[in-house]
């Protein structure tokens, strides 16, 4: 029976990106021998019991929304890569399982899950593919397995402002129209040392993952003086008590805006700005505020309407950077030599990892921008090195790191 959607709605507006591989949520595992297919699709037939969700389909519903829907056939482990998702051997599924080498790849349109929903299928995968029995999730086990925050317009208190954020020029990029200029990539540190500047600076992971991001894009782009605006979406489970929902939860974001100045100077500075933001936007009134305000784009009576309300809620941010936390500990992941989380949603994208010791900055680079031979890549590779520690790059078209 099919059901409707309305944050997958909204993610799968553009039809010619709703099943583009690299435009959605995707996991790239590199392991240290080469990927038993066999092990594979036994893995896949498991995780799909525990994470059924990733077997359903998004259809067409009236108008501009989608719903999900029962497959008619089980996934498959595929051998070769697709640009699409949704391919014919692929059975027209709107996630996708490949296998190559040394390397797996799980892909799945943003209109069915977010990035917490195909993380915990990713690991409850990578359990089953190592024979580990004591699995981390039973999603489809609680209650709120299937909610969506955002089904009804939700309460906001009568008294509550929306935060106040800085007004000026912003540094905006646009996804540039050369492909080969586009570029995904991973590297990775110790996670021992990402601590160790934690500690230093008095400061959280995500903030220094924002820290690190801005300072790379002054770097790349030395002569302005705009504020860089950084987006960072926020998982609104627990805030409408569904932490085990695989909806899509985080069309909510929180929004950091530095001056160059404040990016470069006293880390303390910055610190202190990011807390403020974050004491003011992760906040349950502001978070269904942004629901409904997205809700009513669903809702538009026409559409130059919506396109309006679109532009009012995304303002000009075209970063986003974001903690995806830890995979949780397992022995196994001593055979993980590479990961690499991605979507291409906004033209530059962060994403920070934790697996076992080792910690990933995972980077889609669509903005084509260079200062000299410097590309982002390389700037944000001199930023690490400089703050945290020595950094390799991840070739994901072997079983080395560069």
């Amino acid at each position: 029976m099919k059901k409707r959607i309305f944050a997958g709605s909204l993610m799968g507006l553009s039809k010619d990106r709703r099943y583009l591989l690299d435009a959605n949520p995707f996991y790239r595992i590199l392991l240290d021998e080469p990927v038993s297919i066999d092990r594979l699709n036994d893995a896949l037939i498991n995780a799909l019991k525990i994470c059924p969700y990733m077997n359903l389909n998004v259809v067409d519903d009236e108008g501009i929304f989608l719903a999900l829907d029962e497959s008619e056939r089980g996934l498959k482990v595929q051998t070769e890569e697709t640009e699409f998702i949704n391919t014919a051997a692929n059975n027209g599924h709107s996630a996708a399982v490949f296998c190559q080498g040394n390397m797996i790849t799980v892909a799945v349109t943003h209109a069915l899950t977010d990035g917490n929903g195909i993380r915990w299928f990713v690991e409850t995968l990578m359990d089953h593919y190592f024979g580990e029995g004591d699995v981390n999730y039973r999603l489809s086990d609680e209650p709120d397995y299937g909610l969506e925050p955002m089904e009804k317009r939700v309460s906001v208190s009568k008294d509550y402002l929306p935060p106040e954020l800085p007004a000026g020029d912003i540094l905006t990029f646009t996804e540039t129209e050369n492909s080969d200029a586009r570029e995904f990539f991973s590297l990775k540190t110790s996670y021992a040392d990402v601590k160790k500047l934690c500690s230093t600076w008095d400061c959280s992971v995500q903030k220094v993952l924002n820290i690190l991001g801005t300072r790379a894009i002054t770097k790349l782009c030395p002569d302005s003086e705009k504020m860089i605006s950084v987006r960072s979406p926020i998982d609104a489970r627990t805030f409408f008590q569904m932490p085990h929902t695989f909806q899509n939860s985080s069309i909510a974001n929180m929004r950091f805006i530095y001056t160059p100045d404040e990016i470069n100077g006293d880390e303390s500075t910055i610190i202190k700005k990011t807390d403020e933001y974050m004491n003011s936007q992760f906040d349950i009134n502001n978070i269904s505020t942004q629901m409904n305000n997205w809700r009513d784009v669903l809702f538009a009576e026409s559409h130059e309407e919506m396109l309006k309300r679109i532009g009012r809620v995304m303002e000009a941010d075209t970063i986003l950077i974001s903690n995806l936390g830890k995979w949780t500990p397992k022995e196994y992941v001593k055979h993980i030599k590479g990961v690499l989380p991605g979507a291409s949603m906004f033209p530059l994208m962060i994403y920070g990892l934790r697996v076992g010791d080792d910690y990933y900055y995972s980077v889609y680079d669509g903005t084509g921008v260079k200062n000299g031979d410097i590309s982002y890549k390389n700037a944000l590779k001199n930023v690490i090195e400089r703050s945290v520690g020595s950094v390799n790059e991840i070739d994901f078209s072997s079983d080395k790191a560069v």
